[in-house]
């Protein structure tokens, strides 16, 4: 039997989510995941939760409109395993 590393795996899946988020950016299609995590991911943002929902505040960058022209921050999702709790996004200066 081969034994799998646990950093192999998650370093495959990491990838796998990093092609998926690139996949969905215009423009964005063909970058490297560290481009990704600088332009994207890394960035500042605080959750509030009131309610049954709850919202994701992040700072404006200069690749903000990339990310709110894409449907799955235009619109609140129902998160099951959040006791069913909508998630919304919010861009603040």
């Amino acid at each position: 039997m081969i034994r799998i590393q646990f950093d192999v795996v998650m370093t495959m899946v990491a990838d796998t989510l990093y092609k998926m988020l690139a996949s969905d950016l215009k423009r964005f299609e063909n970058n490297t995941a560290k481009t990704l995590f600088s332009k994207f991911i890394n960035s500042p943002g605080v959750v509030e939760v009131e309610g049954n929902k709850a919202v994701v505040k992040m700072r404006k960058k200069a690749h903000t409109p990339v990310l709110k022209s894409n449907e799955v921050f235009k619109k609140s999702w129902e998160i099951p395993w959040f006791g069913n709790k909508k998630l919304g996004y919010k861009w603040v200066s």
